[in-house]
């Protein structure tokens, strides 16, 4: 995608994400390496209002992920390129809470639109359009449980679209604030 077609739908997306980000329920940064790579995602949280079920002191939750983020290659290339992403992803989360503290295992699987194909040599997508997975557990804590640090390993690829199919592979640790 061509970067001046990316500016034009960050736009598109700023101005329909414009309302929720007064109603998001939190803002979350993740920071982490990758494949030759280093990743950072800002990420505004909206929560469903209500659990999916409830087990004794255990919930499962879910939650939508509104993401920008920025990725720089280093693998010792001259070519390595940076490139930034936006996404969307529903998240699934199964909490238990511990007193104060709020213990949670999570995963989800959205999508992604990237600047460009190729981050360096030998990683390229091939395709703007891209499947975002990932895993990760963390802790909720603080009054009313308004902090979190977790931990996500986040898988980027385009699911075999098209060839080559190379994706990236990162882990970051992931700091959010919530609104109580």
């Amino acid at each position: 995608m061509e970067k001046r077609h990316f500016a034009n739908l960050l736009a598109a997306v700023a101005m329909i994400a414009a309302p929720q980000i007064a109603l998001a329920d939190s803002l979350a940064l993740s920071l982490g390496p990758g494949d030759h790579a280093d990743v950072a995602w800002l990420v505004l949280q909206l929560d469903a209002r209500k659990p999916l079920r409830e087990y004794d002191a255990s919930k499962l939750t879910g939650h939508l992920e509104l993401a920008a983020g920025y990725a720089r290659g280093h693998a010792g290339s001259e070519h390595n390129n940076d490139l930034a992403a936006i996404g969307v992803t529903p998240v699934l989360r199964l909490a238990r809470s511990k007193g104060d503290l709020n213990l949670f295992l999570e995963g989800g699987i959205g999508i992604r639109f990237l600047t460009d194909t190729t981050i360096y040599d030998s990683r390229r997508f091939s395709t703007s359009f891209q499947f975002g997975e990932l895993l990760g557990m963390g802790l909720r804590f603080g009054s009313g449980q308004a902090y979190e640090i977790g931990i996500r390993v986040e898988h980027i690829s385009n699911g075999g679209i098209k060839e080559p199919n190379d994706g990236i592979n990162f882990a970051v640790i992931r700091f959010a604030y919530h609104r109580i």
